[in-house]
């Protein structure tokens, strides 16, 4: 919308940076909360987050090479890749081991 909040922070961000951030906040949000609610797609969303990350790596190395975003104001991202790993930790959990059921001494099997 053209407004940057944290000017008086004295850090600087245009108008599309702080755009294209939002954009990839809100992917990143939908991931982590698609994986709360629905575990089983965690796989596809860490890949989709992973995707957003490198992203907005590629929007910071462009928009800082044109003086467009400071370094202090990309800093403010850092729960981003927290919220990625815990993503990557419920998609490659493995699953606990299944031991044979206990049985009786006296029970026999029948075949």
């Amino acid at each position: 919308f053209g407004i940057d909040p944290l000017a008086s922070l004295g850090n600087n961000a245009t108008s599309a940076h702080l755009t294209r951030d939002g954009a990839i906040g809100i992917i990143v949000g939908v991931a982590g909360l698609t994986t709360a609610l629905r575990p089983r797609h965690a796989v596809a969303m860490v890949i989709m987050a992973v995707v957003a990350i490198v992203m907005q790596a590629f929007t910071f190395a462009v928009d800082g090479s044109n003086e467009q975003v400071g370094l202090l104001f990309e800093l403010l991202h850092g729960l981003i890749p927290v919220i990625v790993a815990l993503i990557g930790v419920v998609a490659f959990r493995r699953a606990p081991p299944v031991s044979a059921p206990d049985r009786s001494p006296r029970m026999r099997i029948v075949r």
